[in-house]
């Protein structure tokens, strides 16, 4: 059973059940573009209806309440689709292998997220998006939910931190949020970078090296 289906009913009650919503989809897809493209600070509720063409105005705020809950519902989707593709590569190689190594660890940090923007053209909208909530979490627009999200469903992504800590540091010990964020700070943006002016290396495996590398020694530093 999957991540998602495994925790539908929760899932459901923070999204909206969107994916079954076409209303509802439709919001979130523009939402994450013009967050992505314009900037979440620029874009504004009537950009999204009248992106999303909405009749009735007050859509946005029947399914979603506010701005701040449409930015955690998109997290949450998004957040929850790389925890089930990280859960299932985790699981996988350890059908093959007792331990794994620092580079196996990275292959499942980094890999679901390249995987996703390499097959799903939404997922540069989303890069764009998420891009400015690592740097800018401490805005007052991006609320204190990103935490939350990252908890509630991110508990596989914590537990490989902490594998990865353990066999690079020898301490059984979470990683530090300090640490975490600042490899999301240059694995993100340097995606985002890459995909936007040279996409093409997205896939070769010397930037792929180069990501693990770098990340690698951010988080064991």
């Amino acid at each position: 059973m999957s991540l998602v289906k495994k925790n539908e009913n929760e899932l459901l009650t923070v999204l909206g059940d969107p994916f079954r919503n076409k209303t509802k989809t439709n919001i979130l897809i523009s939402a994450e573009y013009l967050f992505g493209n314009k900037g979440i600070n620029e874009t504004s509720t009537r950009d999204i209806n009248i992106h999303a063409n909405l009749r009735n105005s007050s859509s946005l705020s029947y399914h979603f309440g506010n701005k701040e809950n449409l930015i955690d519902s998109i997290l949450t989707a998004r957040i929850s689709e790389l925890e089930e593709i990280r859960m299932r590569n985790y699981n996988e190689m350890l059908k093959d292998k007792k331990n794994l190594s620092k580079k196996d660890l990275m292959k499942l940090l980094i890999g679901p997220v390249i995987e996703k923007i390499s097959n799903d053209p939404l997922w540069k909208n989303f890069l764009s998006f998420y891009e400015q909530v690592i740097i800018f979490n401490d805005s007052e627009i991006i609320t204190n939910g990103y935490i939350k999200i990252i908890d509630t469903y991110a508990k596989g992504t914590k537990k490989i931190y902490r594998y990865l800590n353990k066999i690079g540091t020898g301490k059984n010990l979470d990683i530090s949020v300090k640490k975490r964020h600042d490899f999301l700070c240059f694995f993100i943006c340097s995606l985002s970078h890459t995909k936007k002016t040279e996409p093409q290396l997205i896939n070769e495996k010397s930037y792929i090296d180069y990501l693990e590398k770098i990340s690698l020694d951010i988080l064991l530093s």
